[in-house]
């Protein structure tokens, strides 16, 4: 298809070198000219964009998570003055922090793999309690939540802070954020009334997502399918910090 499109582009171009400057015909082929050259750059692009292997932007995610750092003092002071506060995610599993924790869980799905995944470092997340959701990422697959993620970070965190990136969180993470936030808040949830989507696979082509439905409800784990979206089941706004 890009071939056909960039000979299209080409006749316009020889008809126009046959004409002299003053030919009242030139105007009009320099307009097709133009035209097709648009429709040329077009159809490259989208035959690339066709090409290219699909992004696994949730092993992505999980690999990076290998290749944090602590923020500078300066990041942590510019952080907290949009708003924001820090909470830590410790190297352990969803197990481990149920098993230390279960009084903050009401329930907490029974995957293996759920359970068992340990992040490979303990790290720092900024989050903005007023402003924890991603915008319009209800309704959404993982695919697209993790995509939207992707974006927010671009445009929203990246451009003033080079160093920070929003991530999707494993459920670990998720949970272990909400819990100290509580610990810090005299019980306040973080995420008190919605479901956050996380990395972690629970079986089949279910993923995991952390939440309540209320705020006097415990912290839930549940499994829910990656293609499907919910109204109530958002992408999280977390900060990380990558190393250079």
């Amino acid at each position: 298809m890009a071939n056909q499109e960039l000979a299209l582009h080409r006749a316009p171009v020889e008809a126009l070198i046959k004409l002299s400057k003053k030919d009242p015909r030139r105007q009009e082929i320099e307009r097709l000219a133009h035209s097709a050259t648009q429709a040329a750059t077009v159809a490259v692009v989208e035959s690339q964009r066709h090409t290219e292997a699909p992004r696994d932007l949730r092993q992505e995610t999980f690999d990076l998570l290998a290749n944090l750092i602590d923020p500078s003092a300066e990041e942590r002071e510019a952080f907290e003055r949009k708003g924001a506060i820090f909470l830590p995610v410790e190297a352990k599993s969803l197990q481990q922090v149920y098993d230390e924790n279960s009084t903050y869980f009401g329930y907490l799905n029974e995957s293996g793999t759920l359970r068992s995944y340990i992040p490979p470092q303990a790290f720092e997340v900024a989050v903005f309690p007023n402003k924890l959701r991603i915008a319009r990422s209800n309704n959404s697959s993982q695919f697209k939540q993790l995509r939207l993620t992707e974006e927010f970070s671009q445009k929203e965190i990246e451009p003033e802070f080079p160093g920070a990136k929003a991530i999707m969180l494993p459920a670990t993470g998720t949970a272990q954020i909400d819990i100290a936030y509580q610990k810090r808040n005299e019980g306040k949830v973080l995420i008190p009334d919605f479901w956050a989507r996380c990395l972690d696979a629970t079986s089949g082509s279910r993923v995991a997502y952390v939440g309540r439905p209320r705020p006097d409800n415990r912290l839930r784990v549940v499994g829910w399918d990656a293609d499907r979206g919910g109204a109530r089941v958002w992408a999280l706004s977390a900060v990380v910090f990558v190393r250079k």
